[in-house]
């Protein structure tokens, strides 16, 4: 267990059942809320070419309307053609960004029907971690109350890790800290307990969840992840850790109207890890 000093503590445990509906809620709010992933596509969402098409929709409506209702020609062709097109390029606007917020809840529900539908069955006991803020009293006794700030998970049998001939690959997955506890630290302990556990795993690896036949005589040597230029302060803390980036993908998961997703592979060695 992993502790820092503060007027809530913040303690980093093992994931325990009666945790699943606040990760859930956690989960979306760090997706969705503020510093997410989701604020940052939506910022970039203001210079894709969907957007450009719909600001210039807008702008020839307003071109054709104005001049028509300055001139009193309200219920002209070109006033109504006009008020069209500004409506039109408001309303494209605003569907866009709707699509946008609904790729990412499907994102999240997506999430909730595979591997944080039941976590401890998914990663193996020991494998996910929460980082919890323990509520106290003025006079420092516990006053009962807790809220997550945190959380990750370990995964052995992820596609990544499978992939890995050498069977001593694991992935980092579904990191996350509350908006509500950022700038505590809270990541760092996350990382760190993962870490710890991984490298005493890899010095026995009977201490891994047997879903597979593999991690056979060395255990787990190697942590890979898989994250996006839309967290940058994420990517930072990776590398303060020691994760490298071996390879960047672009992709276009919304279509060609909207900006590329660059997604960026890391990995760091535990041989080195400190």
């Amino acid at each position: 267990m992993v502790q820092i000093p503060d007027k809530h503590p913040i303690i980093v445990r093992n994931f325990r059942e009666g945790d699943t509906e606040a990760l859930r809620k956690l989960f979306v709010l760090c997706n969705t809320g503020d510093g997410s992933p989701l604020e940052e596509i939506l910022k970039s969402n203001l210079k894709d070419p969907i957007s450009l098409i719909c600001y210039s929709v807008f702008a020839l409506g307003q071109y054709l309307l104005v001049p028509a209702l300055v001139n009193s020609q309200g219920a002209s062709m070109r006033a109504i053609l006009g008020a069209l097109l500004s409506f039109a390029g408001i309303g494209l606007f605003i569907l866009v960004r709707r699509y946008i917020r609904k790729a990412m809840m499907e994102y999240c529900e997506k999430a909730f029907r595979t591997d944080l539908k039941d976590v401890n069955e998914y990663y193996g006991e020991g494998n996910f971690w929460i980082a919890e803020e323990v509520r106290q009293d003025s006079d420092g006794t516990h006053s009962g109350s807790s809220q997550i700030a945190g959380y990750v998970g370990l995964d052995y049998n992820s596609k990544a890790a499978l992939e890995d001939s050498t069977r001593s690959t694991a992935e980092l997955r579904r990191m996350g800290v509350s908006p509500l506890c950022r700038r505590r630290g809270v990541g760092g302990m996350l990382l760190r307990a993962l870490i710890s556990s991984a490298k005493a795993k890899s010095k026995d690896a009977t201490l891994i969840e047997p879903k597979s036949d593999r991690l056979e005589g060395g255990g787990c040597r190697r942590i890979v992840l898989s994250t996006s230029d839309f967290q940058p302060p994420a990517i930072a803390l990776y590398r303060k850790y020691g994760w490298v980036v071996e390879k960047s993908v672009v992709r276009r998961p919304l279509g060609v109207f909207f900006s590329a997703l660059n997604l960026r592979y890391l990995a760091l060695s535990l041989d080195t890890a400190t």
